[in-house]
């Protein structure tokens, strides 16, 4: 097999992009959950982070194809990642609730709580009983005089006389205050993350739209082959992350996690990718018209149908990174090592699958193989359902190779080919947008709420639901347009010319 030298840095910049996003991105939602967020604010800041992922991509994607500037873009959307990354390590947590003791006498009935700033002071047979002494349930059989003192209010002195009938119960009342839950902490949390998320997000796709701009038709198929080598970077990093997380660098508080390591590697590994894009020979491109280009993105039937494909698999992926760590937390035997082993279990699958993803789509097409993909992935939510111990995970994301790589080999390879002239970052931007953004943010913001109201094993299975019904509903409606037109439909005439209309030049972007 010849080296192809100039595909060297593609290969290269995959590892060290995602082997980047592998010490941050996974343990992110777990992070956000150690600062005492819950379910469903952790939703919410994971959908907002995937409305942006929308948004960002095909708008950055679009600036560097009207600009022929990509990879200038690239390493200013790495640098600026990079730089809202770091300071959420140093993101106050939430203070942990306060213990209120409630305090409630029958006969007559009153109640008071330590959170209502008042004083009490008991006196039983002449004796001074301090409410901290207090047992859930006390039986006075004699005189009990209690004086109530309010602190928030103006009124007197109150004095109780307890019969030998009355009961004083007192309970531990877990209290949060609402600046606790909604200020400072989920805030700066969430402000960062927008500004995070905007840099971020379009990076995976300016580079795939690279690799698809120096491949051309001639070597689209060879797509999967520079890809494989993400996910090495992924799988190894984030086991390691896991790694020092549980063990190298433990927390000296007993259930927390120092995820200072995983924060470090994302800055190291980011700032290594913007010197790695330095070797990216990007071939100078027709810059396109734009708005004729976004009307047939906008108009095409069969760029809409792929995209809504996308949508689903891509919220069925949103809910898996939100909340399937958060979920593997509380089953037997969970550690940090596990779901690091998991990852690297994971990544390890996409490796073949993202190999032989050419050969594959060439024999099947692009469309079954991104039917496939969700299916696979609708199986793989209804498992985490059956779990009865963490170490169980590694056998369910063994299907991660069938349910995302494969997918997203033909997702991209698709994307290009439907690019309408000069517009490859602009499609895959969008496309990445919808799967990474629109669709995660549906998984993340309602499998926040279902999550919270009806369980994690419901969550998933409802997601499973619809994917496979998705998944059913487009393979029957293609295998009849087959039947009927006697061709594959992804065989047939597709938006105008895409990638090869590069520019033939002999001078490349190589220092853009």
């Amino acid at each position: 097999m010849k080296l192809e030298k100039d595909l060297i840095p593609v290969k290269l910049i995959n590892f060290v992009f995602q082997a980047g996003m592998a010490c941050f991105v996974p343990y992110k939602a777990l992070f956000q959950k150690q600062l005492g967020l819950s379910p469903a604010q952790n939703g919410i800041i994971q959908s907002i982070e995937k409305a942006l992922t929308l948004v960002a991509p095909p708008v950055i994607g679009g600036i560097a194809d009207k600009f022929s500037r990509h990879k200038f873009t690239l390493n200013a959307c790495i640098l600026a990642s990079v730089a809202f990354t770091l300071p959420m390590y140093f993101v106050p947590s939430i203070k942990e609730s306060s213990q209120a003791l409630a305090c409630c006498f029958q006969k007559p009935h009153l109640c008071y709580t330590t959170e209502q700033n008042f004083s009490l002071n008991c006196n039983y047979k002449n004796l001074s009983q301090d409410i901290s002494n207090c047992s859930n349930s006390m039986n006075q059989d004699d005189m009990y005089t209690c004086k109530f003192t309010p602190g928030n209010s103006s009124q007197e002195t109150a004095t109780m006389n307890c019969t030998d009938n009355s009961t004083m119960f007192c309970e531990q009342k877990e209290v949060k205050s609402l600046l606790d839950i909604y200020g400072k902490t989920f805030g700066i949390m969430l402000g960062l993350t927008i500004f995070y998320a905007a840099a971020f997000s379009p990076i995976q796709p300016l580079i795939d739209a690279t690799v698809m701009n120096m491949l051309g038709d001639g070597r689209m198929h060879k797509y999967g082959n520079q890809r494989l080598w993400g996910s090495i970077g992924f799988g190894i990093v984030a086991f390691a992350m896991g790694f020092l997380a549980d063990v190298i660098t433990p927390s000296t508080e007993q259930n927390d996690k120092n995820y200072l390591a995983c924060f470090i590697g994302a800055a190291v590994f980011g700032i290594l990718a913007t010197f790695v894009s330095h070797w990216l020979k990007v071939p100078a491109l027709k810059k396109p018209s734009m708005l004729k280009g976004a009307k047939q993105l906008l108009t095409n039937a069969q760029i809409l149908l792929f995209l809504l494909v996308i949508l689903t698999s891509g919220m069925l992926l949103g809910v898996k990174y939100a909340f399937v760590f958060w979920y593997a937390e509380s089953l037997p035997g969970s550690s940090q090592s596990i779901l690091g082993l998991s990852i690297l279990l994971g990544s390890a699958t996409e490796i073949p699958a993202f190999f032989v993803s050419g050969k594959v789509s060439n024999v099947i097409g692009d469309d079954l193989i991104l039917y496939f993909g969700l299916l696979v992935a609708s199986l793989r939510c209804f498992l985490y359902t059956v779990l009865t111990s963490a170490w169980q995970l590694l056998l369910v994301e063994s299907l991660h190779g069938l349910s995302f790589a494969f997918p997203m080999a033909a997702m991209c390879s698709k994307s290009a080919a439907l690019a309408p002239a000069g517009m490859t970052a602009t499609l895959i931007g969008l496309t990445q947008g919808v799967y990474w953004g629109l669709g995660n943010m549906l998984g993340a913001l309602f499998g926040g709420f279902i999550f919270e109201s009806l369980g994690a094993v419901m969550m998933f299975r409802i997601f499973a639901a619809i994917g496979g019904f998705v998944s059913v509903m487009f393979t029957t409606i293609y295998v009849i347009r087959s039947l009927c037109s006697g061709s594959k439909p992804d065989e047939e005439k597709k938006v105008e010319t895409n990638i090869d209309e590069a520019i033939p030049l002999a001078k490349t972007q190589a220092n853009v």
